[in-house]
């Protein structure tokens, strides 16, 4: 009896063990985000990766602006990890700061999934810095 108790303890450990390498191994593998900025004229300095950046996201520019870069940010996630503007946003400011940006105009947003499995977020800006 000790004999087929003994058995049942390693395959156990052997199943929970291996639930824990794939879904840490799944927790890894659920999202890729790549992101970049093209400048569109001539370059500007950069500021600090976490400088303040308005986004302009349904209305224009008050003051006179140049457009100084695009900006792109791509995510894609798998499974039902879902990417929207929320998560995207903090690397659309970053590469705005990066490219001398003070704010962000022209915001598109696309989506796109592949069989439930695979999902692409891409949004595309345009950087602008404030004429004084």
């Amino acid at each position: 009896m000790s004999r087929s108790s003994t058995r049942r303890v390693p395959v156990q450990r052997t199943v929970s063990r291996s639930a824990v390498v794939f879904l840490g191994t799944l927790l890894v593998s659920c999202a890729t985000t790549q992101s970049r900025f093209t400048l569109l004229g001539q370059a500007h300095p950069s500021r600090p990766e976490n400088c303040s950046v308005a986004v302009l996201k349904d209305s224009a520019p008050q003051k006179a602006f140049e457009r100084v870069s695009r900006l792109d940010v791509h995510i894609e996630r798998t499974g039902f990890a879902q990417a929207d503007f929320e998560s995207a946003l903090p690397e659309l400011k970053k590469q705005a700061c990066l490219s001398g940006a003070d704010a962000i105009i022209e915001i598109q947003e696309r989506s796109t999934s592949f069989r439930f499995e695979n999902r692409a977020y891409h949004v595309t800006a345009t950087g602008i810095k404030f004429k004084d």
